[in-house]
């Protein structure tokens, strides 16, 4: 074992380290995708909410965070652009359409403790953490990490410089 830098802590020799430093190996990360269609005015497209009530069980029942990573957007039609916006804690009535998760560690049995929806129905955008723009056919991304723990969501909302431009999104995360 190693030690790492200016810590006590100890990581073994062939750890699989991702873009923060993490052991990537040691939890699962998931993906949800989508396609959408923007339109010329600012719409919610995707909800992810990590549950107020989520545990696992260790030693000690602990909650489980969200460690969102990867926030990405390609626009899918010619000769127009889109962009997306994040909040944190928006308040909302309804989720919107349950949307499909995926385990990229396909082996592993572990299903998400995210929740993840499209078009939700929203009253308020919270908190503006960040937006991403792409012209036509290109791929624009972040990957600033957002911690969503028990409790908290994050908003996703879309606008394209016309009507009916097709977008795809990809939001990536690791649970603990």
């Amino acid at each position: 074992m190693a030690q790492s830098p200016g810590t006590a802590r100890q990581i073994p020799e062939h750890a699989i380290m991702d873009y923060y430093y993490k052991q990537a190996y040691l939890g699962n990360q998931f993906v949800q995708a989508s396609n959408l269609t923007a339109g010329a005015t600012e719409t919610p497209a995707l909800l992810l909410i990590c549950p107020a009530q989520n545990t696992v069980a260790f030693a000690v029942a602990s909650q489980r965070s969200v460690f969102l990573s990867l926030r990405k957007l390609n626009c899918l039609t010619a000769s127009q652009s889109a962009i997306l916006r994040f909040y944190l804690a928006p308040t909302f009535s309804a989720n919107g359409t349950a949307a499909s998760i995926y385990n990229l560690r396909p082996a592993s049995p572990t299903t998400p403790i995210a929740l993840a929806y499209t078009i939700p129905t929203v009253s308020a955008n919270g908190n503006f953490i960040g937006a991403i723009s792409d012209p036509t056919y290109s791929s624009e991304a972040s990957s600033l990490m957002v911690i969503l723990d028990p409790g908290q969501s994050i908003l996703v909302t879309m606008q394209a410089s016309a009507a009916a431009t097709a977008i795809t999104t990809t939001l990536s995360w690791w649970e603990n």
